[in-house]
Protein backbone atom coordinates (compact mmCIF):
# COMPACT_ATOMS: atom_id res chain seq x y z
CA UNK A 1 0.00 0.00 0.00
CA UNK A 2 2.66 2.59 1.08
CA UNK A 3 4.90 1.87 -2.18
CA UNK A 4 1.37 2.60 -4.16
CA UNK A 5 0.83 5.76 -2.46
CA UNK A 6 4.63 6.83 -3.47
CA UNK A 7 4.10 5.71 -7.08
CA UNK A 8 1.12 7.75 -7.51
CA UNK A 9 2.82 11.07 -5.93
CA UNK A 10 5.69 10.51 -8.31
CA UNK A 11 3.33 10.74 -10.74
CA UNK A 12 1.23 13.61 -10.28
CA UNK A 13 4.65 15.29 -7.92
CA UNK A 14 5.38 17.36 -11.60
CA UNK A 15 1.90 18.89 -11.83
CA UNK A 16 2.02 20.01 -8.27
CA UNK A 17 5.30 21.40 -8.35
CA UNK A 18 5.47 23.19 -12.26
CA UNK A 19 7.00 26.21 -11.86
CA UNK A 20 5.23 29.24 -11.16
CA UNK A 21 5.89 32.59 -12.57
CA UNK A 22 7.87 34.03 -10.31
CA UNK A 23 9.35 37.35 -9.60
CA UNK A 24 11.52 37.06 -6.17
CA UNK A 25 14.67 38.69 -8.10
CA UNK A 26 14.29 40.24 -11.46
CA UNK A 27 17.26 41.47 -13.71
CA UNK A 28 16.71 44.69 -14.98
CA UNK A 29 18.33 45.84 -18.14
CA UNK A 30 17.37 49.76 -19.66
CA UNK A 31 19.00 51.56 -22.30
CA UNK A 32 17.91 55.27 -20.92
CA UNK A 33 19.04 56.15 -17.77
CA UNK A 34 15.56 57.71 -17.28
CA UNK A 35 13.79 54.45 -16.77
CA UNK A 36 16.41 53.82 -13.82
CA UNK A 37 15.49 57.59 -12.03
CA UNK A 38 11.65 56.31 -12.56
CA UNK A 39 12.07 52.94 -10.86
CA UNK A 40 14.06 54.69 -7.96
CA UNK A 41 11.19 57.31 -7.96
CA UNK A 42 8.97 54.21 -7.69
CA UNK A 43 10.41 53.07 -4.36
CA UNK A 44 13.26 51.23 -5.52
CA UNK A 45 16.02 52.08 -3.07
CA UNK A 46 20.12 50.80 -3.64
CA UNK A 47 21.41 47.70 -1.54
CA UNK A 48 24.50 47.31 -3.04
CA UNK A 49 26.42 48.57 -6.29
CA UNK A 50 28.99 46.68 -8.13
CA UNK A 51 31.80 47.21 -10.83
CA UNK A 52 32.42 43.96 -12.92
CA UNK A 53 34.93 45.10 -15.78
CA UNK A 54 33.42 48.41 -17.24
CA UNK A 55 29.66 47.69 -15.78
CA UNK A 56 27.86 48.85 -13.20
CA UNK A 57 25.20 46.25 -11.40
CA UNK A 58 23.33 47.70 -9.15
CA UNK A 59 20.91 45.90 -6.54
CA UNK A 60 17.77 47.08 -5.30
CA UNK A 61 15.07 46.36 -3.10
CA UNK A 62 11.85 47.37 -4.58
CA UNK A 63 8.73 46.07 -2.32
CA UNK A 64 9.15 42.70 -1.69
CA UNK A 65 11.56 41.63 -4.39
CA UNK A 66 15.37 42.58 -5.43
CA UNK A 67 15.76 43.81 -8.71
CA UNK A 68 18.73 43.79 -10.08
CA UNK A 69 19.91 46.72 -12.53
CA UNK A 70 22.75 47.29 -15.45
CA UNK A 71 22.30 49.53 -18.45
CA UNK A 72 22.41 48.42 -22.03
CA UNK A 73 24.67 50.00 -24.80
CA UNK A 74 23.89 49.98 -28.34
CA UNK A 75 24.42 46.83 -30.32
CA UNK A 76 23.78 43.24 -29.90
CA UNK A 77 27.22 42.22 -28.35
CA UNK A 78 27.16 45.32 -26.12
CA UNK A 79 23.88 44.34 -24.72
CA UNK A 80 24.56 40.39 -24.24
CA UNK A 81 27.77 41.76 -22.08
CA UNK A 82 25.53 43.77 -19.56
CA UNK A 83 23.08 41.03 -19.13
CA UNK A 84 26.15 38.12 -18.99
CA UNK A 85 27.57 39.89 -16.36
CA UNK A 86 24.07 40.61 -14.56
CA UNK A 87 23.54 36.72 -14.62
CA UNK A 88 27.23 35.60 -14.00
CA UNK A 89 26.77 37.32 -10.49
CA UNK A 90 23.22 36.60 -9.64
CA UNK A 91 20.44 34.41 -10.01
CA UNK A 92 17.54 35.76 -11.28
CA UNK A 93 13.82 34.50 -11.42
CA UNK A 94 13.13 36.72 -15.00
CA UNK A 95 14.70 39.48 -17.06
CA UNK A 96 12.91 42.51 -18.04
CA UNK A 97 14.04 45.03 -20.02
CA UNK A 98 13.39 48.45 -21.37
CA UNK A 99 14.91 50.39 -24.21
CA UNK A 100 13.69 52.34 -27.61
CA UNK A 101 12.68 51.18 -31.47
CA UNK A 102 12.40 52.72 -34.47
CA UNK A 103 9.52 52.80 -36.49
CA UNK A 104 9.38 50.69 -39.78
CA UNK A 105 5.82 51.12 -40.32
CA UNK A 106 3.48 54.40 -40.38
CA UNK A 107 1.37 52.85 -38.14
CA UNK A 108 3.53 53.37 -35.11
CA UNK A 109 4.37 57.06 -33.85
CA UNK A 110 7.09 58.37 -31.84
CA UNK A 111 6.20 58.31 -28.19
CA UNK A 112 4.30 55.43 -28.53
CA UNK A 113 4.78 51.83 -26.10
CA UNK A 114 4.92 48.54 -27.67
CA UNK A 115 5.53 45.00 -25.92
CA UNK A 116 8.02 42.70 -27.74
CA UNK A 117 6.77 39.49 -28.85
CA UNK A 118 9.17 38.72 -31.09
CA UNK A 119 12.99 38.88 -32.17
CA UNK A 120 14.01 38.73 -35.99
CA UNK A 121 17.48 38.66 -35.93
CA UNK A 122 17.49 40.71 -40.27
CA UNK A 123 21.25 40.32 -40.09
CA UNK A 124 21.86 36.66 -39.44
CA UNK A 125 23.00 35.16 -42.85
CA UNK A 126 26.03 34.32 -45.32
CA UNK A 127 28.08 36.21 -48.06
CA UNK A 128 28.15 35.17 -51.11
CA UNK A 129 29.51 36.46 -54.58
CA UNK A 130 29.73 40.16 -53.14
CA UNK A 131 26.25 40.17 -52.21
CA UNK A 132 24.20 38.97 -48.78
CA UNK A 133 22.26 36.35 -48.45
CA UNK A 134 19.78 37.28 -45.26
CA UNK A 135 19.01 33.94 -44.03
CA UNK A 136 16.85 35.90 -40.85
CA UNK A 137 15.86 33.98 -37.42
CA UNK A 138 13.37 34.32 -35.26
CA UNK A 139 14.54 34.11 -31.62
CA UNK A 140 12.03 31.59 -29.42
CA UNK A 141 8.57 32.46 -28.54
CA UNK A 142 8.61 35.12 -25.42
CA UNK A 143 6.97 34.53 -22.25
CA UNK A 144 4.40 37.58 -22.09
CA UNK A 145 4.02 37.85 -18.43
CA UNK A 146 -0.19 38.12 -17.90
CA UNK A 147 0.92 40.40 -14.41
CA UNK A 148 0.53 43.17 -17.39
CA UNK A 149 -2.23 44.51 -17.85
CA UNK A 150 -2.57 47.36 -19.88
CA UNK A 151 -3.63 48.45 -23.52
CA UNK A 152 -0.33 48.37 -25.17
CA UNK A 153 0.18 47.08 -28.29
CA UNK A 154 2.11 43.86 -28.56
CA UNK A 155 4.48 43.40 -31.78
CA UNK A 156 7.57 42.21 -33.36
CA UNK A 157 11.01 43.58 -33.95
CA UNK A 158 13.72 43.22 -36.75
CA UNK A 159 17.07 43.61 -34.32
CA UNK A 160 20.43 43.90 -35.48
CA UNK A 161 23.83 46.12 -35.45
CA UNK A 162 23.00 49.08 -37.65
CA UNK A 163 20.81 52.23 -36.50
CA UNK A 164 18.51 52.89 -39.54
CA UNK A 165 18.63 56.26 -40.94
CA UNK A 166 17.53 55.85 -44.26
CA UNK A 167 14.18 56.36 -45.90
CA UNK A 168 14.93 53.70 -48.61
CA UNK A 169 16.95 50.96 -46.49
CA UNK A 170 13.38 51.87 -43.95
CA UNK A 171 11.65 50.26 -46.76
CA UNK A 172 13.85 47.59 -47.72
CA UNK A 173 13.69 46.49 -44.10
CA UNK A 174 10.45 46.42 -43.95
CA UNK A 175 10.15 44.36 -46.63
CA UNK A 176 12.68 41.79 -45.79
CA UNK A 177 11.64 40.76 -42.50
CA UNK A 178 8.15 41.56 -41.95
CA UNK A 179 8.52 43.63 -39.07
CA UNK A 180 7.48 47.00 -38.37
CA UNK A 181 9.98 48.10 -35.67
CA UNK A 182 13.77 47.89 -35.33
CA UNK A 183 16.47 48.16 -32.50
CA UNK A 184 19.97 47.59 -31.84
CA UNK A 185 19.69 45.38 -28.65
CA UNK A 186 17.23 42.38 -28.42
CA UNK A 187 18.71 39.86 -30.14
CA UNK A 188 21.82 39.76 -27.61
CA UNK A 189 19.30 39.53 -24.77
CA UNK A 190 17.23 37.53 -25.74
CA UNK A 191 20.19 34.95 -26.63
CA UNK A 192 21.59 34.97 -23.40
CA UNK A 193 18.15 34.58 -21.44
CA UNK A 194 16.69 31.92 -23.47
CA UNK A 195 20.48 30.05 -22.80
CA UNK A 196 19.37 30.73 -19.06
CA UNK A 197 15.79 29.73 -19.56
CA UNK A 198 14.78 32.54 -18.04
CA UNK A 199 11.26 34.27 -19.03
CA UNK A 200 11.42 37.88 -20.48
CA UNK A 201 9.56 40.88 -20.47
CA UNK A 202 10.28 43.36 -23.15
CA UNK A 203 8.51 47.02 -23.40
CA UNK A 204 9.90 49.62 -25.97
CA UNK A 205 9.35 53.12 -26.95
CA UNK A 206 9.32 54.37 -30.19
CA UNK A 207 11.89 56.76 -30.69
CA UNK A 208 12.22 57.81 -34.39
CA UNK A 209 10.78 56.61 -37.97
CA UNK A 210 14.11 54.84 -38.86
CA UNK A 211 14.28 57.24 -42.00
CA UNK A 212 16.53 60.47 -43.08
CA UNK A 213 15.30 62.43 -40.15
CA UNK A 214 15.87 59.65 -37.71
CA UNK A 215 18.80 61.01 -35.54
CA UNK A 216 17.17 64.54 -35.26
CA UNK A 217 14.32 62.96 -34.05
CA UNK A 218 16.14 60.31 -32.10
CA UNK A 219 18.20 63.13 -29.61
CA UNK A 220 14.48 65.13 -29.22
CA UNK A 221 12.94 62.13 -28.11
CA UNK A 222 16.00 61.14 -25.80
CA UNK A 223 15.98 65.08 -23.94
CA UNK A 224 12.41 64.85 -23.33
CA UNK A 225 11.99 61.54 -21.96
CA UNK A 226 10.84 61.11 -18.68
CA UNK A 227 11.24 57.54 -18.24
CA UNK A 228 7.59 56.62 -18.34
CA UNK A 229 8.79 52.89 -19.20
CA UNK A 230 10.61 52.53 -15.69
CA UNK A 231 7.41 53.65 -14.11
CA UNK A 232 5.78 50.76 -15.66
CA UNK A 233 8.48 48.40 -15.23
CA UNK A 234 7.95 49.08 -11.24
CA UNK A 235 4.04 49.01 -11.16
CA UNK A 236 4.72 45.32 -13.03
CA UNK A 237 7.32 44.41 -10.21
CA UNK A 238 5.06 45.02 -7.77
CA UNK A 239 2.53 42.81 -8.56
CA UNK A 240 4.47 39.90 -8.92
CA UNK A 241 3.93 37.28 -5.92
CA UNK A 242 6.06 38.38 -2.82
CA UNK A 243 9.11 37.07 -2.16
CA UNK A 244 8.54 34.16 0.29
CA UNK A 245 11.92 34.49 1.86
CA UNK A 246 12.10 38.04 2.79
CA UNK A 247 10.61 39.76 5.89
CA UNK A 248 8.92 42.04 4.35
CA UNK A 249 6.26 39.71 3.26
CA UNK A 250 5.19 39.03 6.71
CA UNK A 251 4.63 42.81 8.15
CA UNK A 252 2.70 40.89 11.15
CA UNK A 253 5.56 39.53 12.55
CA UNK A 254 7.85 42.28 12.01
CA UNK A 255 5.79 44.61 14.26
CA UNK A 256 6.28 41.84 16.72
CA UNK A 257 9.93 41.30 16.24
CA UNK A 258 11.36 45.02 15.76
CA UNK A 259 14.78 45.06 13.41
CA UNK A 260 14.44 41.68 12.18
CA UNK A 261 14.11 42.89 8.44
CA UNK A 262 17.27 45.23 8.54
CA UNK A 263 19.51 41.93 10.46
CA UNK A 264 18.15 39.60 8.16
CA UNK A 265 19.18 41.96 5.08
CA UNK A 266 22.55 42.38 6.66
CA UNK A 267 23.43 39.37 6.94
CA UNK A 268 22.68 38.17 3.49
CA UNK A 269 25.24 41.13 2.91
CA UNK A 270 27.43 39.67 5.19
CA UNK A 271 27.31 36.27 3.35
CA UNK A 272 28.00 37.91 0.11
Amino acid sequence: MQIHIFLVLCVLAPFFSAPSLRGETIAFLYALEQDLTSLVAAGATVARTETVGDRTVRTYRLGTHTVVGAMMTSGQAESAVSIATVLAKHRVDAVVTTGVVGALDDDFRIGQTVLIDKVFAWQAGSHHAGAWTETPRSRPNLLLWTKFKSEVPSSGVASGDVFIADDAERVRLRSVSGMPLVDMNLVGIQIAATAHGLPVFHLRVVSDRADDRASEDFRKFASSYRGELGLRIAELIKALPADEQSPDSYPALKNLLPGVGAETKEASRSAE
